[in-house]
């Protein structure tokens, strides 16, 4: 039988190549001994106001509803992206209903996190969220919530007389 490399060579070659080309590819933010996980991020990602921004729209989603992670990042604005949402996520403490965040296909993403593959799914469909294969139909469970300055209530303007004339 013939020996075989071990199944981690292959990331450990693209590791290495990583940290070499690292501060060529990000324009010199991130340098070769930080973390490869944290390519993409905004530097300002592991600060607790960051992530806490997350958290509190996070907690706003509805039971039965789902967010996705790049809606998320836009409504935050400038700083937060998709995959900086989904690193904050990583953190949520108990209080923070982190099985509403799904991806822009409306699957689940715990893959690599330690729990069981289909953990977020189960919390979904108890709470309403149907699934079909694999996915839950957006255009159905999307939350997208109300923008927090309240409209202003307008005159209806109109060219015609008013029955009965103005009082």
């Amino acid at each position: 039988m013939k020996a075989r490399p071990a199944a981690n060579y292959r990331w450990s070659i693209r590791i290495d190549l990583f940290a070499f080309a690292a501060p060529k590819w990000t324009g010199g933010w991130i340098s070769s001994s930080r973390c490869p996980a944290h390519v993409g991020l905004s530097p300002m990602a592991g600060d607790p106001k960051y992530r806490e921004r997350v958290y509190r729209l996070v907690r706003r989603i509805p039971a039965g509803r789902v967010m996705t992670y790049g809606q998320l990042a836009e409504l935050l604005g400038e700083g937060y992206t998709a995959r900086t949402v989904g690193f904050a996520m990583h953190g949520a403490d108990d209080g923070t209903p982190w099985h509403r965040v799904v991806n822009a296909r409306g699957a689940c993403s715990t893959l690599g996190i330690v729990l069981p593959h289909d953990k977020q799914q189960r919390m979904l469909e108890s709470e309403g969220v149907a699934f079909e294969n694999g996915r839950c139909d957006l255009q159905t469970f999307l939350y997208i919530p109300r923008s927090s300055k309240s409209p202003t209530k307008r005159k209806q303007v109109t060219l015609f007389k008013r029955k009965g004339g103005r009082k």
